[in-house]
């Protein structure tokens, strides 16, 4: 079977929604948190790195998951910077049945260490897409940059906006 190498922050998980729902949550709570507009940035970094695990799965990924399972062999790697971080990602890799690859951010600045030779990888980040030495590569992106990303994309690597539209180009839709 091909393995799919799926990026979890904002590929697999919501996380910049989450994190958009956090600071709305913290900028409502300042005083009853002591959060002043210095150290914001901080305290919104120590609430989710505490709490990952209310980073929620996307759920068009869920409605195409059992698809992907059944053609491919699904890898999740991604990189973690607490111990919480770490946890929540390994349990989703347990409860989905696949294997993780997790990568300590101070000690990676890329995915590269990571072979995915004969693979496909998704990631929203071009970087680690351009580093990686996948097959073939897909951009995850949100709908409104998918016409720019798609004008840029090259022979090895794709767009896809949803994960409906990425099972569509994967041949596990019809």
């Amino acid at each position: 079977m091909i393995k799919l190498f799926l990026d979890l922050d904002d590929v697999v998980l919501d996380t910049s929604k989450c994190i958009r729902e956090i600071g709305d949550y913290l900028n409502l709570h300042r005083e009853e948190f002591f959060i002043t507009k210095e150290n914001f940035h901080d305290a919104l970094s120590t609430y989710l790195l505490t709490n990952y695990h209310k980073v929620r799965v996307k759920q068009d990924f869920i409605d195409v998951f059992p698809l992907l399972q059944e053609k491919f062999d699904i890898v999740f790697v991604s990189f973690y910077i607490s111990e919480a971080e770490l946890a929540y990602k390994r349990s989703l890799a347990r409860k989905y049945g696949c294997e993780g690859v997790f990568l300590k951010h101070t000690e990676h600045k890329d995915k590269s260490s990571v072979d995915m030779t004969g693979g496909i990888f998704v990631d929203d980040t071009i970087d680690m897409l351009t580093s990686s030495n996948a097959g073939k590569k897909y951009h995850f992106c949100s709908p409104k940059k998918f016409i720019l990303y798609k004008a840029l994309k090259s022979a090895d690597t794709g767009v896809t906006y949803s994960w409906e539209n990425l099972a569509n180009q994967l041949g596990v839709l019809s």
